[in-house]
């Protein structure tokens, strides 16, 4: 006769759910171990210590656990629930095993002051990314970040040469949105104010919001410069910043009176087809629809038996 059964392990919660499962299955079918495991082909150690809840056991010894436990045709939802049990413990484990490796380093691009220190910032965000694999970064970049690429700058070894590819960077640890504004601002104090054949290049693939940004963190460095001097090497790009100011507020203000017309033209056409009375925002109240009442056919002597 073998040792009894121990207390589950709760410390997991999916992984107690597991073993509750399954040493309710083996119960129900009035088994002991050693006749289990005949039935399932593992020793009845195996079988019992997938049954503790201390770890996590492997998916084919729990279907041949549940199998082996099968008695009759009625009982195949047991199985089928052992193998959902143990897919919810596995998530779980991998969640945990997640959240144990998150760092709580936090990168700091505000404090950047040279290459070394933007290398350890991108270092950083891509710790706090949990690390992903040169392999997922490049897949996740659409090929803006290539492999190798991608581990030199992970490892601290370089920077990007490019501003797109020191975005894709960032993209793929998380960073995007109004939380780039910091990393653009570093980039453009270790890389200097671009000229204006490479500004006019840069802002030509990127979008209206990242662009406005962008124009902002170069506006803001040409206004740092002491006594009002232009950093070395930008050409005439105080000029170009301002056109594209004024390009994008003529795209955002266009954008608005399309905006505007349509709704105007929305506005009237609700008027025309009744759903709207003309010179009020709302619209009326419909009346509520009333089901008509079927009239019932009076009988004849014809139908009277």
């Amino acid at each position: 006769m073998g040792r009894p059964e121990g207390p589950v392990d709760r410390t997991v919660p999916e992984l107690g759910r597991l073993a509750d499962h399954l040493r309710d299955m083996r119960r129900r079918a009035g088994w002991t171990y050693e006749q289990l495991a005949e039935r399932a082909g593992y020793s009845a150690s195996h079988l019992k210590r997938a049954a503790d809840g201390r770890r996590l056991p492997d998916r084919f010894v729990v279907q041949a656990y549940a199998r082996a436990c099968l008695v009759d045709d009625r009982v195949y939802r047991d199985w089928f629930r052992a193998r959902d049990l143990h897919t919810e413990a596995a998530e779980a484990i991998a969640r945990a095993q997640r959240a144990g490796r998150l760092p709580t380093v936090t990168p700091k691009p505000q404090f950047v002051r040279d290459c070394a220190d933007l290398s350890g910032a991108l270092r950083d965000a891509w710790t706090r990314a949990a690390r992903p694999t040169a392999r997922a970064m490049e897949a996740a970049s659409n090929g803006l970040l290539p492999r190798s690429t991608a581990n030199v700058i992970a490892n601290g070894h370089s920077v990007p040469r490019a501003l797109r590819q020191y975005l894709a960077f960032l993209e793929v640890c998380g960073i995007s949105g109004r939380a780039r504004v910091p990393w653009l601002r570093a980039w453009v104090k270790v890389r200097g104010t671009p000229t204006q054949k490479e500004l006019d290049g840069t802002l030509a693939w990127m979008d209206h919001g990242l662009a406005a940004a962008f124009l902002d963190v170069v506006a803001e460095r040409l206004r740092d410069t002491p006594d009002g001097s232009v950093p070395p090497g930008p050409g005439n790009v105080a000029a170009v910043v301002t056109r594209r100011f004024t390009e994008l507020q003529d795209v955002l203000a266009e954008r608005a009176r399309k905006l505007r017309e349509a709704e105007r033209r929305v506005l009237m056409l609700e008027v025309v087809v009744g759903l709207r009375a003309p010179g009020t925002t709302q619209r009326p109240s419909r009346p509520k629809p009333t089901r008509a009442l079927r009239r019932r056919p009076e009988s004849s002597s014809a139908c009277r038996p």
